[in-house]
């Protein structure tokens, strides 16, 4: 029997609390940039030039994190899914040279039902060969998605903290962080477009997945009327985002918590925005948190969360 089909399907009842995936071997190269650069349309100079901040070219953080949420297809069909991503939460520690050779490892950490769905949470981590660690996640998913319960409906659980999404009218946007930062200060937008190419690879990988992401006739199969885009491609256009507004700071330090609320499909047009919710001083100087969300043109929220990173002097 092969290994493929070995994999069992992706359903709450097969997942438990305490099982593990991993060592899975990943090379931060060329290759996996290029992909990603143009899933996300993001083409950081950082990731294609010599000369940057950290003494050379690296690999886009971010796109790490993709392969540590999907780290479970591993042991799990990684066709005919159709799980909805909850909340996703990241810790960048420090900027992946290009072509470091990580090694992923993950475990599921928690389970439970709430309102008829079955949540399971993974946490997984990129370490180098000598134990390095560069990127930390924690995310939730609906494992459990019952066709009624009509998938990407905006079913996120309300937080007692929730983003406002009130955007300031009596400042200018800046674009980057600086160390005379006031709170409700915004931060210039950034808008993205998404195509369904740009969602077939990201979604796919080459692998010819078949998904909610990659299959419009089995997408509709779930009551969508097109493509659904993964939540963690809005999470990479955050964190786009916010490397360019904190820098390279941002991928040494940088924290977000962000919660998948509506659906985005093939072909929306998104808005970034974030506004700075504390400016706080810390041994090491000062540091930022904001609250973000992404938007489509009509201002429904489809994703909202908080980040924090230092503040370069």
């Amino acid at each position: 029997m092969s290994a493929e089909k070995q994999r069992k399907e992706v359903l709450f009842e097969n997942v438990f609390v305490g099982e593990t995936f991993g060592p899975v071997e990943f090379i931060a190269d060329d290759h996996h940039t290029k992909a990603y650069s143009f899933a996300i349309d993001d083409y950081t100079p950082w990731y294609f030039q010599d000369e940057t901040p950290f003494g050379g070219r690296i690999f886009p953080s971010a796109a790490v994190v993709d392969y540590l949420v999907g780290i479970y297809h591993e042991k799990y069909d990684f066709n005919n899914i159709a799980s909805l991503h909850q909340k996703e939460e990241v810790w960048f520690q420090r900027p992946i040279p290009m072509d470091t050779k990580l090694t992923l490892t993950g475990a599921y950490v928690d389970k439970f039902v709430k309102r008829g769905k079955g949540y399971a949470t993974l946490e997984a981590k990129a370490h180098d060969v000598n134990g390095n660690l560069y990127v930390h996640q924690r995310s939730t998913e609906i494992i459990r998605v019952p066709k009624e319960v009509g998938l990407g409906g905006g079913s996120a659980e309300s937080k007692t903290r929730q983003v406002s999404g009130q955007w300031p009218t009596d400042r200018k946007p800046v674009a980057k962080a600086t160390e005379d930062l006031m709170v409700g200060t915004p931060i210039q937008p950034m808008q993205k477009q998404v195509h369904q190419d740009q969602m077939t690879v990201y979604s796919g990988r080459g692998e010819f997945k078949r998904n909610i992401h990659t299959d419009e006739q089995f997408a509709q199969s779930y009551g969508l009327p097109r493509t659904l885009a993964q939540g963690m491609m809005e999470h990479c256009y955050l964190s786009q985002y916010l490397a360019a507004f904190f820098g390279p700071q941002w991928l040494e330090k940088g924290w977000s918590l962000v919660t998948f609320l509506k659906p985005v499909f093939a072909d929306d047009a998104l808005t970034c925005k974030a506004v700075v919710t504390e400016v706080n001083e810390t041994s090491e100087g000062k540091e930022c948190e904001v609250e973000m969300w992404i938007e489509k043109e009509d201002g429904q929220m489809t994703a909202a969360g908080w980040a924090r990173c230092p503040i370069a002097r």
